[in-house]
């Protein structure tokens, strides 16, 4: 991780700490930054399947404080592994790296380079610099894990190719993107948006704005709260349990949806598929004015929905006994079944 010292003489970076361990026999802990002040200790790595066919493992730890104002960005760019950010409850960066590469040569070349902006942004790349003479590298035989502790208050934003991103107690939003692999956040606040190509998605113990998409694999929801949850995947399930979001939108081309919460007053719920069933269950007692579709399926209402009838345009249209305020929940299938219960 030697690229951050140069990174951090221009911005000032009060401070940098670094070690660098290896699994390679013979060789010695990497030569100390030129700003180091103290040594930490190498943060605990889980083997991967990968790894076991590898022969050059490296592991290294740097620790980035503030110099005129607090690190409230970290802008993440991994195109080589995974990536998790943890908030903690400090004003530093910490920055645990696993290296993995067939040879030593090979390892050399994997790069961690940090570069921080005055604004505040902590900007986090990895890469594979040159080789001599352009020696090629197998694919799939490198990898670049990255376990990042971060304040909490920081704003996350982190673009991955094949790999997972996943995030823990950060409280001012994130923007993840990953090409192939899983997203997983929990215990989040703030804006959070997410893109996955082709990998299932988690979320818990959300609250605030929560814009999920996807094109290939599941969703999976579990106490979402605040002003508004989105969800478009192209094909899989979406699943929700405990849902408090104000307005709630899911849209899924090929797939189901089932969702369990609470419907609140005043609030607009909006769920359909084009071809899969959709199965809502509401909260008892829940004041709401419905209006469903089902083209190619079967409608199921609970008996507590009330004056059921269809209007000129195919819509089922009920409500239940108490309409001050209720919530609008429009449920639409083109190819499958809806069915509502409390």
């Amino acid at each position: 991780m030697s690229e951050a010292s140069g990174a951090s003489r221009a911005v000032g970076i009060d401070r940098i700490r670094a070690v660098r361990r290896t699994a390679r026999a013979g060789r010695s802990p990497a030569t100390r930054l030129p700003i180091l002040l103290a040594v930490l200790a190498a943060a605990p790595g889980a083997a991967s399947a990968q790894q076991a066919r590898e022969s050059s493992f490296e592991r290294s730890v740097v620790e980035v404080a503030p110099s005129t104002g607090p690190i409230d960005k970290l802008v993440i760019d991994n195109r080589y592994g995974d990536v998790r950010v943890e908030g903690h409850d400090g004003d530093t960066v910490v920055i645990h790296a696993f290296k993995r590469a067939a040879d030593d040569t090979a390892l050399e070349r994997l790069k961690v380079a940090l570069v921080a902006d005055p604004s505040g942004a902590l900007r986090i790349g990895t890469r594979l610099a040159e080789g001599r003479e352009g020696a090629a590298v197998a694919a799939g035989s490198i990898r670049i894990d990255l376990v990042i502790q971060a304040p909490r208050e920081a704003a996350v934003s982190a673009t991955l190719f094949k790999g997972t991103v996943a995030v823990r107690g950060m409280e001012n939003g994130a923007d993840l993107k990953t090409e192939e692999g899983e997203i997983d956040v929990r215990n989040s606040s703030g804006r959070i948006t997410t893109h996955s190509a082709l990998g299932k998605q988690q979320f818990s113990e959300i609250v605030g704005e929560l814009e999920a998409a996807g094109q290939i694999g599941d969703v999976e929801l579990e106490m979402i709260r605040g002003r508004r949850l989105q969800a478009m995947l192209h094909q899989g399930t979406v699943v929700g349990r405990r849902i408090s979001s104000r307005n709630l939108t899911i849209w899924v081309t090929r797939g189901d949806i089932r969702i369990e919460g609470v419907a609140a007053a005043g609030g607009k719920w909006r769920l359909m598929t084009h071809n899969g069933n959709v199965e809502v269950r509401l909260a008892p007692g829940a004041a709401i004015a419905l209006r469903a579709r089902a083209r190619g399926g079967q409608i199921s209402l609970p008996s507590a929905l009330r004056a059921a009838r269809r209007d000129d345009q195919g819509w089922t249209v009920a409500s239940s006994a108490q309409r001050a305020r209720a919530a609008m929940v429009e449920l639409a299938a083109n190819v499958g079944n809806i069915a509502v219960s409390f």
